[in-house]
């Protein structure tokens, strides 16, 4: 290779700089590369992509299937209910790491324990539930895919609010049975049966808080915040904000859509309201009294998590403005190299 080819060094001010056909051909390598990483970033939604190898993706797989494995064995989920939460678990754990599985456990753990409390007497409830205690893959789409989609979409407050909002009515409805106070329908405050859509209690209100919170302090406590100091202890609150608020708010919409829109049927043999079209015990085909029939426990349920998605987004919208204000705030206060303080006179 001559002179030519190699190039020279050239004095600049900036210091000495390497200039030649080979040197412009690195430059243009290393331009095409930024270019490259710079549309790469682009892509997607607000998380980046970088670090997400097929290494993890498959190691998220296997381990939300085998929990969802573990789920089915011990009957609290149906088959196509197992898969459904292989997948939506493993798109947890690979999106959003341990503080999102770890939160999406925890709801899990919490809801089927208590869904196993009591049982005896749950059996007996004069209201009659559309579906048994294991759950099946439409139910673990309504409780779960808005914040699977929302971790996935890189909006972790959103994910806190949604799971929150599931966890809630769930604890809600497990305990608010179990009550031993009648409850009343939300809308009209007269006494409805116990298990009655849109019916609530002052247990349930606790319990659903109490469900709010554990998806709340699982995620801050496996460290979904991601900040030190003082900013982690806001993040903690604002945390816990969103959880106790997307909870409530998810589960008093559940009670609200319960008890207004969504389908409730009459037995004329057993003169009992049920949500099924044909009531189990009895074989007979029932008659629509209230609602919509294309309206059913799991659409209601995926309608409040997205309730709650959008309470922790708004929260967390909320919160990003403040910071955005308080540091302009300070930048006008801060002088300029000249000494002059923007917006001063």
């Amino acid at each position: 290779m001559d002179q030519s080819e190699r190039g020279f060094c050239r004095a600049r001010p900036g210091g000495v700089r390497w200039t030649g056909p080979a040197a412009r051909r690195v430059s243009r390598s290393r331009r095409r590369r930024a270019r490259g990483a710079a549309r790469a970033g682009r892509v997607g939604a607000t998380a980046a992509l970088d670090g997400l190898t097929a290494r993890r993706g498959l190691g998220a797989l296997l381990l939300g299937g085998g929990v969802a494995a573990i789920a089915y064995r011990q009957r609290a989920l149906t088959l196509d209910g197992a898969l459904a939460a292989a997948a939506l678990g493993g798109m947890v754990l690979f999106r959003g790491g341990i503080p999102a599985a770890g939160s999406l456990l925890a709801f899990f753990i919490s809801s089927s324990a208590l869904s196993r409390l009591g049982q005896r007497r749950k059996a007996f409830r004069p209201m009659t539930q559309a579906k048994g205690p294991r759950r099946d893959a439409w139910q673990v789409l309504a409780n779960g895919g808005w914040a699977t989609l929302c971790v996935a979409l890189g909006q972790r407050r959103a994910f806190v609010g949604a799971l929150a909002a599931a966890s809630a009515d769930t604890w809600a409805t497990e305990v608010g049975v179990l009550g031993g106070r009648q409850p009343r329908l939300i809308t009209t405050l007269r006494r409805v049966p116990a298990g009655t859509s849109g019916g609530i209690t002052p247990e349930g209100l606790a319990a659903s808080l109490g469900g709010a919170l554990v998806v709340g302090l699982a995620w801050s406590m496996l460290g979904g915040g991601r900040r030190g100091g003082r900013r982690r202890q806001q993040s903690w609150q604002c945390d816990l904000l969103v959880a106790a608020s997307a909870g409530l708010g998810g589960s008093l919409a559940d009670s609200v859509l319960g008890a207004t829109v969504q389908a409730l049927y009459h037995c004329p043999r057993c003169s009992a309201e049920t949500e099924e079209p044909v009531h189990r015990p009895c074989g007979q085909p029932t008659r629509l009294v209230r609602g919509y029939w294309w309206i059913t426990n799991d659409t209601v349920n995926a309608l409040a998590t997205l309730a709650g998605a959008a309470i922790g987004g708004l929260i967390s919208l909320s919160r990003t403005r403040e910071r955005a204000n308080a540091k302009n705030a300070k930048n006008a206060r801060t002088p300029d190299a000249a000494g002059h303080v923007r917006g001063g006179s």
